[in-house]
């Protein structure tokens, strides 16, 4: 296995980071899909939904042109790279269902809507909204202050720019942790 840095992030345990299946047995003999890496090979179109690979717990989908909707995941997923994409509509609300989820990168893409409430995925550390068209106020159930890693709800401090030339646009005031923890600015 080798590591690979895609946005400045570390991948490691991946067989091939830009694509490539991953599977495992469990106990009971049946093999699993546990890993997608489709980084930056030109996938074009929507994702399926992909809740019915149940030990889904790694897709890398970035740098494509992927778009429609956001897809219903697995409660497995622990990490979603989906960044530099073309998918848009709202982000769901089903996504808070996704308790699993450590790190989650939708930025550069083009959902819309309000932040969706992140409140129950306690083990989040990295999230990325930036570089979207998300709007409205920044919902206070969300407890923006818990990240350990990174956090970026649009693109004011990051050193890379949005590949459009539009940034998510939230309402005044924002909650104290978005501000300051996710570099979140308001108009």
């Amino acid at each position: 296995m080798r590591d690979a840095n895609i946005r400045g992030e570390k991948l490691t345990g991946w067989q091939e980071p830009d694509a490539g299946v991953c599977c495992k047995t469990n106990a009971a003999g049946e093999n699993h899909i546990t890993q997608l890496a489709f980084a930056l090979n030109n996938l074009d179109g929507p994702l399926p939904d992909l809740s019915p690979l149940v030990e889904l717990d790694n897709l890398s989908a970035c740098g494509n042109n992927i778009t429609g909707a956001f897809p219903a995941f697995p409660p497995s997923i622990k990490t979603l790279r989906m960044y530099t994409n073309h998918m848009s509509g709202e982000i769901p609300a089903a996504i808070s269902a996704l308790t699993s989820m450590k790190f989650m990168s939708l930025g550069d893409n083009d959902f819309t809507g309000p932040t969706p409430d992140l409140s129950a995925l306690s083990s989040m550390t990295d999230l990325y909204l930036d570089c979207n068209h998300l709007s409205g106020a920044v919902t206070n159930a969300t407890n923006w202050g818990s990240y350990t890693g990174k956090c970026f709800l649009d693109a004011s401090t990051l050193l890379e720019k949005c590949s459009k030339p539009t940034d998510n646009t939230f309402s005044c005031p924002l909650p104290a942790n978005a501000k300051k923890t996710c570099h979140a600015t308001c108009k």
